[in-house]
C-alpha cells in the first residue's frame, strides 16, 4: 500500500514538473517571437527558421539547456536588419550569453535586461544603439563581460559599474560618453580589460585605476584627458597593453611594467627624454610616442627590445644619430622617425631588420649616400620615405630587389646620376616621387612598364631628351609631374597626356605638340615630313588640273 502511494505521488510530481517545463518553454518561445519582430524590423524574410515547424531550440542563433530546454544563449551577427531590442528580452531569464553584434540595432538597451540574473556575457558591439546604459543592468549579478563598443551610447560612464565587482571585461569604446572616469571603477578588483577609447571623456585619469591589480589591457586613447598619467598606473604589474594616445596629457614618461607588450602614448603633450629605462621593457612589441614634444637622443638601451615590431617616434624634437643598436631589433616591420632632427647617416646595421615593411625617416637632417645594401636586404619593404633630407650620391640599384615596394619618396635631396634600370623590377610601385634632386639622363622607357603607377613626379631635376611615349601605357596614372627639367620634342598623346589636370610640364621650353590645352607650339616638321608634304601638294595640284581638262565639254 505504501509503495503504491509513493509511486502515485512521484507520478503527480513528474506530471507537474512536465507541465512547468512546458509552460516555461512556452514563455521563452513567446519572448523569442516578440524579439524577432523587433530585431528584424518586421522583415518576414529574416530568420526563416524561427517558425512553428521547428522547436525554438533549433532556431538559428538559439542555444538551449539540455535538461530544462530553456534559452541560454542568443548569437546573431552580421545582418542588416536595423531593428530594436524588444523588452521581451528580459523574459529569457535563463540567458547566460547574448551576442547581437553588427546587426544594425537602433534604439536603446531595454531596462528589462536587468531581469537576466543568470546573464554572464553581454556583447552588443557594432550597432547603432543610443541613449544611456540602463541602471537596471546592475541587477545582472552574474555579468562579467560587457562589450558595447562602436555604438552611439551617451551620458556619463555609470558609477554603478563599480558595484559589479565580478566584471573582468568592460568595453565601451567608440561611443559618445562624456564626463570623467568614475573613481568607483577602482573597485573592480577582477577587471582584466578596460577600454574607454574614442569617447568625449575629459579631466584627469583617476588614480583609482591603479588599484586594478589584475588589469592587463587599458585603453583610454582618443579622449580629452589632461594632466599627468597617475603614478599609480605604473604599479600595474600585469599590464600588457597601455594606450593613452590622442589626449592632452603632459609630463614625462614614467617607469612602466616590464610585462608591457604595447605602449602607445602618441599625440599628447609629453615632454622630456625617452628614458634609458625603456630598455627594461623587454617584452615590448609596439612603442608609439609620436606627435609629442620629446627631446634628446634615442637611448642606447632601446637595442635590448628585441621583440619590437613597431617603433613610431615621428613628429617630436629628437636629435642625434639613429643608433647602431637599432639593428638588434630584427623583428621590426615598421619604423617611423620622420619630422625630427636626426642627423648623420642611416646605420648599415638596419640591414639586419629583414622583416621591415615601412621605413619613414623624411624631414630630418640625414646625409650621406642611401645605403645600397641596407634596403636591398629588406625584400618585404612596402614603403620607403626619405624625402627632405640631404642624401647624396645615386639612387641605389639594389632598390630593384624590393619587388613589393609600393611607395618610394626620395624627393628634396641631392641625389645624382640616372634612374637605375633595376627599378623596372619594382612592379608593385604605385607612387614614385623623385622631384627636386640633381638626377639627369633621359626619362627611362621602362617606367611605362610599371603598370601600377598612380603618381610619378620627376620635376625639378636635370632630365633631358624627349618624353618616353611608353608612359601612355600607365592606365592608373593620375598625376604626372615632369616640370622644370630640360625636356624637348613632342609631347605624347593618349593616356594621362590627354588629361590636362593630371599633368604638369612647365619649365621645359623645348617641348611642343600635345593636346591643345597645353598651349604648346606646334612641333616643326622633320625634313622627310616636309618632302612628303610637298609631294602631296604637287599630286593634289596635278589632280585638279587634269580633272579640269577631262571635264571640259
Amino acid at each position: 500500500m505504501m509503495v503504491s502511494l509513493i509511486m502515485f505521488l512521484l507520478s503527480i510530481a513528474s506530471q507537474t514538473l512536465a507541465v512547468h517545463v512546458a509552460l516555461s518553454s512556452e514563455t521563452d518561445k513567446i519572448a523569442l517571437l516578440a524579439l524577432k519582430d523587433k530585431l528584424t524590423n518586421g522583415n518576414h524574410d529574416a530568420l526563416p527558421s524561427w517558425n512553428e515547424s521547428l522547436h525554438f531550440c533549433e532556431w538559428q542563433g538559439v542555444t538551449c539547456s539540455r535538461r530544462r530546454m530553456r534559452v541560454t544563449a542568443l548569437i546573431l551577427q552580421n545582418q542588416y536588419w536595423g531593428g530594436t531590442l524588444a523588452p521581451s528580452l528580459g523574459n529569457l531569464t535563463f540567458l547566460k550569453a547574448i551576442f547581437l553584434t553588427n546587426i544594425h540595432l537602433r534604439g536603446e538597451i531595454p531596462r528589462e535586461i536587468g531581469h537576466l540574473k543568470r546573464l554572464q556575457i553581454l556583447d552588443l558591439k557594432q550597432n547603432n544603439l543610443h541613449g544611456q546604459i540602463p541602471m537596471q543592468m546592475i541587477n545582472c549579478s552574474s555579468l562579467y563581460w560587457i562589450i558595447l563598443t562602436y555604438n552611439n551610447l551617451t551620458g556619463k560612464v555609470p558609477s554603478w559599474f563599480g558595484s559589479m565587482v565580478q566584471l573582468t571585461h568592460l568595453g565601451i569604446a567608440v561611443n559618445s560618453f562624456v564626463g570623467s572616469i568614475p573613481p568607483s571603477l577602482g573597485n573592480l578588483s577582477s577587471l582584466e580589460q578596460l577600454s574607454l577609447t574614442y569617447n568625449h571623456l575629459e579631466g584627469s585619469i583617476t588614480p583609482a585605476l591603479g588599484r586594478l591589480s589584475n588589469l592587463n589591457f587599458l585603453a583610454l586613447g582618443g579622449n580629452k584627458f589632461s594632466g599627468q598619467v597617475p603614478y599609480s598606473l605604473y604599479n600595474l604589474s600585469n599590464i600588457q597593453v597601455f594606450s593613452v594616445t590622442d589626449n592632452q596629457l603632459v609630463d614625462t614618461i614614467g617607469n612602466l611594467s616590464s610585462n608591457l607588450d604595447i605602449l602607445v602614448m602618441g599625440s599628447n603633450q609629453i615632454s622630456g627624454k625617452i628614458p634609458e629605462g625603456i630598455g627594461k621593457l623587454i617584452n615590448l612589441k609596439t612603442l608609439g610616442m609620436e606627435r609629442n614634444s620629446l627631446e634628446g637622443i634615442i637611448p642606447y638601451s632601446i637595442g635590448k627590445l628585441k621583440n619590437m615590431v613597431r617603433l613610431t617616434l615621428q613628429e617630436n624634437k629628437l636629435y642625434g644619430k639613429i643608433p647602431l643598436v637599432i639593428g638588434n631589433l630584427t623583428m621590426l616591420s615598421e619604423v617611423q622617425l620622420y619630422s625630427n632632427k636626426f642627423e648623420g647617416i642611416i646605420p648599415f646595421t638596419l640591414g639586419n631588420c629583414t622583416k621591415m615593411e615601412i621605413f619613414y625617416a623624411h624631414e630630418n637632417n640625414l646625409s650621406g649616400n642611401i645605403p645600397n645594401q641596407t634596403f636591398g636586404y629588406q625584400q618585404g619593404l612596402i614603403a620607403l620615405s626619405l624625402f627632405s633630407n640631404s642624401f647624396t650620391g645615386p639612387i641605389p640599384s639594389e632598390l630593384g630587389n624590393l619587388i613589393h615596394l609600393s611607395v618610394l619618396y626620395l624627393q628634396e635631396n641631392k641625389l645624382i646620376g640616372e634612374i637605375p634600370m633595376e627599378l623596372s623590377a619594382c612592379s608593385a610601385l604605385t607612387e614614385l616621387v623623385l622631384e627636386s634632386n640633381l638626377i639627369h639622363g633621359s626619362i627611362p622607357s621602362f617606367l611605362g612598364s610599371l603598370l601600377s603607377l598612380e603618381i610619378l613626379d620627376l620635376s625639378n631635376n636635370n632630365f633631358s631628351s624627349t618624353i618616353s611615349h611608353e608612359l601612355v601605357n600607365l592606365k592608373f596614372l593620375s598625376m604626372l609631374n615632369l616640370s622644370f627639367n630640360h625636356l624637348s620634342g613632342e609631347v605624347p598623346e593618349g593616356g594621362v597626356f590627354n588629361n590636362i589636370t593630371a599633368i604638369s610640364l612647365f619649365g621645359n621650353k623645348d617641348l611642343c605638340g600635345g593636346i591643345p590645352q597645353l598651349n604648346l607650339s606646334a612641333c616643326p616638321m622633320l625634313p622627310l615630313q616636309k618632302k612628303h608634304k610637298r609631294s602631296l601638294k604637287k599630286r593634289v595640284i596635278l589632280f585638279i588640273a587634269f580633272g579640269g581638262v577631262f571635264s571640259l565639254p
